[in-house]
């Protein structure tokens, strides 16, 4: 009895004319067709990401970049680009298109910092005096599979807003600049001082996981002690992370909407460039595109060491969250825009 009974009850739950939005043979309750509709879309939104973002853009965007002349903001001609002859351009040169393992970005508020412990990581007279202590800066670590050098890691300082060179900006698109920044490979960092005036210096970095979900980075710098080399750890830290499920792309948003990366042009070995003819120095202005991407979110940062001659320790610099976005996919750091201050 009591199994016959068992039955009844599971043939019952199965029974499809007992579910509240199907009822008349099949057909869908009108009160549960928003809720259907809405699942409808996102299975249809999620298909057009998948074949357009993921498949068409970046045929598109390679179809582009092969048959366009490439231009540097370095030629003589009085352009603030100059076109570089040939087809072929070589393969350090901008724009570079960058394929990102993993990323993972924490904002900073630069309003709520401790100004006495940021002016130690503003690295050149130019960058404490534009400083604006306000705006939205960030932490990246950046893992990149591919680039025009090779594989390489990345850890970078953006403190917040700059005072705009050249055009006025609104405020929420003032300049950013790159204050700290370590790679891990030497030719990252020749061509990222040439090409586009970041300050970047060479580090080590070791990855680890310490469970399915909690990412672990250690970043050290080589120090020479006694006549010996050796790796001194500047940075580590620890976050927790999300799969990637979320398609993003900055092919909508139109250039002038999005803030510059504003360096003054260097050299590889970090000695200032001039404009041709003069002793005025001169900045370069670049923008950056995701082209196709997934997001998620990381959150839980847990800093465990930091030398704060090296890196900020955001355990004490305030504005930092602890919360931010992760991320995968293929990104373009443009060619630069040549920018007269004097």
């Amino acid at each position: 009895e009591v199994i016959g009974k068992a039955r009844q009850e599971r043939h019952t739950f199965w029974d499809w004319t007992e579910i509240p939005f199907a009822q008349n043979n099949m057909e869908i309750n009108a009160e549960y067709l928003p809720l259907v509709l809405y699942f409808v879309a996102s299975y249809l939104g999620i298909w057009f990401s998948y074949k357009f973002i993921w498949e068409k853009v970046p045929k598109l965007e390679v179809a582009h970049r092969t048959t366009s002349a490439f231009l540097s903001p370095f030629s003589s001609s009085s352009s603030a680009y100059g076109v570089m002859l040939g087809s072929k351009r070589a393969a350090s040169s901008p724009p570079w298109l960058l394929k990102v393992a993993e990323s993972y970005i924490f904002p900073l508020d630069a309003s709520k910092w401790d100004r006495d412990r940021v002016n130690l990581h503003l690295t050149s007279d130019a960058d404490k005096k534009d400083f604006l202590y306000s705006g939205l800066g960030a932490v990246m670590l950046v893992r990149y599979s591919d680039s025009p050098v090779g594989p390489y890691d990345e850890l970078l300082l953006i403190p917040g807003a700059f005072e705009p060179k050249g055009a006025a900006r609104r405020p929420l698109l003032a300049d950013r600049r790159v204050t700290r920044i370590y790679v891990s490979s030497m030719a990252s960092v020749k061509q990222g001082r040439k090409n586009w005036g970041i300050r970047k210096r060479l580090a080590k970095f070791i990855w680890s996981d310490e469970s399915y979900f909690r990412r672990r980075v250690a970043v050290s710098l080589e120090a020479s002690e006694g006549g010996e080399s050796e790796q001194k750890t500047i940075f580590e830290a620890s976050f927790y992370r999300t799969p990637t499920f979320f398609p993003a792309s900055t092919l909508p948003i139109p250039k002038p909407l999005m803030p510059s990366i504003v360096e003054k042009a260097i050299d590889e070995d970090c000695k200032k460039l001039t404009c041709s003819g003069s002793d005025n120095e001169f900045w370069l202005a670049t923008k950056l595109d995701i082209t196709v991407g997934l997001l998620g979110v990381c959150f839980g940062l847990e800093v465990h060491f930091v030398d704060d001659r090296h890196f900020p320790d955001l355990r004490n610099l305030g504005g930092l969250s602890r919360v931010g976005i992760c991320g995968c996919g293929n990104m373009t750091f443009c060619s630069p825009t040549k920018i007269d201050a004097s």
